[in-house]
């Protein structure tokens, strides 16, 4: 219920926003994609407002809500019109052997993210502070600093939407949410695809990116990868749409979408930064006789994108005294941080890559066959890229497909991009989604006959494997979201047994006697904890320091801080000098200037003794 509503809050109000500009779209599928982009931004930074303004209580957003619902009833006409272009279009292809088999493995993917969404929340990051932070919001009322989570301080489009949806209902709604991402993701790839190839290129593009481990991954566990994949799809698509039309109501869009990428993540700049470029040379991409820059065209991306996505670097740089807090902190300052956190910070990130160079750049999509990181597997997902390249450059070469040209090109640049930061396997999500739509209008042509029934049955076979080897069957675990959805599986008990931390959450949360703010060491998902709670991690924090244990033990005390939560499971340390010699100091802390209470598992809560230098 609570997907249907944020679906129709969204693509309700941003048919309206693109019908009061005269924006047309060519196809139900564009025109639904771009809606639902442009309402996820508005509804986004109304919610921004009302909670700077205080006014994120469940009676507010109820009837913010109930305002929201009226005004996108008057579009939802031509929403549900669109969707019902979508699926016949995305179903049409399904003839023969080879698509009925790939259609039931797309459904089969779809169906497991779905499911998942009734399992709650466990992943890392959702933990720590992508419903951490919403969580915060919603006890409060209000969106408000948080000093100790530097996360807070950046672009929240997709946490604020999550607030919306604990506010209202539960964590199981904005599971909810994030999988309404996902399948707006599946329609953006649709409409990539098919604009380049028809229905079958768009059918095979969609099943291809629901294959991904990207998409089984973050698809419904409140990650917001695949938002950022889908704003950044969305921006291109625009492009695209320019690019043939020159109509620039498709520029203004395609800087809504831009904006809405800058709105989720601060990676999302980079369609910002890039795409203004794009705009401004299609004619040399295009191949006109008449040369010269589209600089109308640019300037009105640039304008829109930055119009909407101000809101959200205003914030930090009023929370904060930084728009981009803590990055850039030569250039702008900011308030709990230092440079020299900042070089613990890069420590950190340069620990997440896998090497720097030319020759690193050129193998890493070979690495990533065999290799993943800390946030994923790509593995198979790059044997598709291998296979279906050189098919992409021959329909360039062959056709003088100038679109296909640029999506490889923006491809490209954003692998290159991607190279540039670290080697987290998700951030290089949005990239590949633009390049396995283009990639998938040949592998439709291929299906198709028109090179032979070698080269036909070549990419069944390439296709299908990748469908079936990347499915979730061969571990029974994997269809807990099923026996969730069908209630045979118990919350309390489930999370009791996968998640580490949590009964001794559950074990404070019920106790009267720990009555005062807690600070957590080698942990930062607070979510489960409903007890005042600081992190006390190095590098993602900054009023807390590790020059010594005394100095710390101050730090927790100016801070208020009368308990430790210690975890100490085995986890990877990729943290740097300053990370290494933080977790020292927090043992040390723990065991000098601490008095143990209880443990539960590896997670135990210490009574901070006084300390006075």
């Amino acid at each position: 219920m609570i997907a249907a509503v944020f679906f129709l809050i969204t693509a309700g109000t941003g048919t309206l926003v693109l019908k009061a500009v005269g924006f047309r779209a060519e196809n139900g599928a564009g025109r639904l994609v771009f809606s639902f982009a442009a309402g996820s931004v508005v509804f986004s930074l109304v919610l921004l407002g009302a909670g700077k303004l205080g006014f994120l209580g469940r009676p507010q957003v109820l009837a913010l809500t109930a305002v929201f619902v009226a005004v996108s009833l008057f579009g939802f006409k031509r929403t549900l019109q669109d969707i019902a272009v979508l699926i016949k279009g995305i179903s049409s292809p399904v003839k023969g052997i080879i698509m009925a088999a790939l259609a039931m493995l797309f459904l089969g993917r779809v169906l497991y993210a779905f499911f998942n969404s009734f399992v709650p929340p466990q992943a890392w990051d959702t933990l720590a502070y992508h419903y951490a932070i919403p969580a915060l919001y919603k006890s409060a009322g209000s969106v408000f600093y948080i000093p100790h989570m530097f996360h807070s301080n950046w672009p929240q489009n997709m946490e604020m939407a999550f607030s919306w949806a604990m506010i209202i209902d539960s964590d199981i709604a904005a599971n909810a949410v994030s999988f309404v991402y996902s399948l707006m993701l599946l329609a953006c790839v649709y409409a990539l695809a098919s604009r380049q190839g028809g229905p079958a290129a768009g059918f095979i593009a969609a099943a291809v990116v629901s294959a991904t481990v990207f998409f089984k991954q973050d698809s419904s566990n409140g990650y917001v990868d695949t938002g950022l994949a889908f704003f950044e799809a969305a921006a291109f698509l625009g492009f695209l749409a320019y690019m043939k039309d020159r109509d620039n109501r498709y520029a203004a869009v395609s800087g809504i979408c831009a904006a809405g990428a800058a709105s989720v993540k601060i990676l999302g700049l980079f369609s910002c930064a890039f795409l203004p470029f794009f705009f401004l040379f299609t004619r040399y991409l295009n191949a006109d006789k008449e040369r010269k820059p589209d600089i109308k065209a640019a300037v009105i991306f640039a304008s829109v994108a930055a119009l909407f996505a101000s809101a959200w670097y205003v914030k930090s740089a009023i929370d904060t005294g930084n728009p981009v807090w803590p990055f850039a902190y030569k250039l702008f300052g900011g308030i709990n941080w230092t440079e020299e956190l900042g070089r613990h910070r890069a420590e950190y990130y340069a620990s997440l890559g896998g090497g720097k160079g030319f020759l690193n750049v050129i193998l890493m999509p070979l690495k990533l066959i065999q290799s993943g990181n800390m946030d994923g597997f790509v593995g198979n997902n790059m044997l598709f890229f291998y296979a279906m390249l050189p098919f992409a450059l021959r329909s360039v070469s062959r056709e003088k497909d100038r679109m296909t040209a640029a999506a490889l090109v923006y491809g490209l640049v954003f692998y290159l991009f991607w190279t540039a930061g670290t080697f987290m396997t998700r951030f290089l999500y949005p990239g590949l989604v633009v390049f396995m739509a283009v990639a998938s209008a040949e592998a439709a042509r291929l299906l198709e006959g028109r090179h032979g029934k070698i080269m036909k049955y070549a990419c069944a076979a390439i296709l299908l494997y990748l469908m079936i080897f990347s499915y979730p069957v061969r571990n029974p675990a994997k269809i807990t979201g099923l026996n969730f959805f069908l209630g045979l599986v118990d919350r309390e008990e489930y999370l009791e047994k996968n998640q580490d931390n949590y009964r001794l959450y559950k074990r404070v949360n019920n106790d009267a006697a720990i009555d005062g703010r807690i600070v957590l060491f080698r942990e930062i998902r607070g979510y489960y904890l409903e007890k005042d709670y600081i992190w006390g991690d190095p590098v993602n924090q900054g009023i807390i320091s590790y020059i010594s244990p005394e100095k710390t033990l101050y730090d927790l005390e100016k801070n208020g801080v009368k308990f430790i939560i210690y975890n100490n499971r085995q986890q990877e340390d990729g943290s740097g000098g300053y990370g290494r010699r933080g977790y020292e100091i927090m043992r040390q802390v723990a065991e000098r200037y601490g008095k143990l209470i209880y443990c539960e598992g590896t997670a135990c809560i210490y009574r901070l003794k006084s300390y006075r230098p």
